[in-house]
């Protein structure tokens, strides 16, 4: 049942989820406008049931982000400069 209400209760509870979000850098401003304008018509369409079941897979991929964060930065930091090894290398042979 659609109802002026239920448009208004599933616009606060995005710009509530979105702002605590947003406040603990889980997202940057463009994240949380999406949040808002994907959250409302997922509310709307598919229920509050729904939208808690993306949320749970929000919430704990941010945490599983967050968690050892230092040493998957510097994983990624040895990828990237791998990669940079591997690019020179074949821009090298190219020259030839």
């Amino acid at each position: 049942m659609l109802t002026p209400e239920y448009i208004a209760y599933a616009t606060c509870f995005c710009l509530i989820f979105a702002g605590l979000s947003f406040k603990f850098r889980a997202v940057d401003f463009s994240g949380f406008l999406a949040g808002i304008f994907v959250g409302i018509p997922i509310i709307i369409f598919g229920g509050f049931r729904f939208f808690f079941i993306l949320a749970f897979f929000f919430i704990t991929a941010s945490i599983a982000t967050v968690f050892r964060y230092d040493e998957k930065k510097l994983k990624g930091k040895r990828v990237i400069n791998l990669l940079r090894v591997i690019d020179t290398e074949a821009n090298e042979r190219c020259k030839h």
